[in-house]
């Protein structure tokens, strides 16, 4: 679940984001996920999002990640990081 504010002026139509799994002990990326929403958010709302994320991708891409493997997801960081967001107006912000 994550929440997220429009602190901009203009009205929002669609966000990209994605959640990024790295490995604290050597900074690397173990795991992420790609979202994209179509949502409205004024100037000044905060609308929270709620996306499950299956088991099976982890399976498949991350050795440990299976059952009685030794990786678990406490040991690692996490964070958020919105790749596009397009506006009502048409324009658009990307992330470099």
């Amino acid at each position: 679940m994550i929440t997220l504010t429009n602190a901009g002026a203009k009205a929002i139509k669609k966000i990209s984001y994605t959640f990024v799994f790295t490995d604290p002990n050597n900074i690397r990326k173990v795991l992420s996920y790609k979202f994209k929403n179509n949502v409205a958010i004024e100037p000044g709302e905060t609308k929270t999002f709620v996306h499950p994320v299956g088991y099976a991708p982890i399976y498949q891409m991350v050795p440990g990640f299976t059952p009685g493997g030794t990786v678990r997801w406490q040991g690692f960081d996490y964070g958020l990081q919105i790749t596009r967001v397009e506006y009502v107006d048409g324009s658009v912000w990307k992330s470099h």
